[in-house]
Parts: structure tokens; C-alpha cells; sequence
């Protein structure tokens, strides 16, 4: 968590030394990657999830 919170730091750094257009498409490029990550993470929650549902009726049936 801290390491993402130092990148953000830098990446506003450098952003605030660049010209405007450049800074919106890096922008977006840094939204896009956000929402890709939050998909992978809820991909594999979603995934662990399905397991667990399994598993528990699995359990269940063979009871």
C-alpha cells in the first residue's frame, strides 16, 4: 500500500511538469490501468468465490 502511494506521489510530481494534453492522455492511460487491475482483482475474487461455492456443496451433498 505504501508503494503504491509513493508511485502516485511521483507520477503527480512529473505530471505537473508536463505540458496539458500530455498530462490528460496520461491521465487516461492511468485510469485505464486502475480499472484493469480492479477487474483482474474482482476476476480473481469472483474465481476464489465460485471455488468456495463449490467446495461447500460438495461438502453438503456428500453429507
Amino acid at each position: 500500500m505504501l508503494r503504491v502511494a509513493t508511485l502516485l506521489r511521483v507520477a503527480l510530481l512529473l505530471l505537473l511538469r508536463i505540458p496539458t494534453l500530455l498530462r490528460v492522455a496520461l491521465l487516461l492511460l492511468w485510469v485505464a490501468l486502475l480499472l484493469l487491475w480492479v477487474a483482474l482483482l474482482l476476476l480473481r475474487v469472483s474465481t476464489l468465490l465460485r471455488l468456495l461455492v463449490a467446495t461447500l456443496l460438495r461438502v453438503t451433498l456428500l453429507r
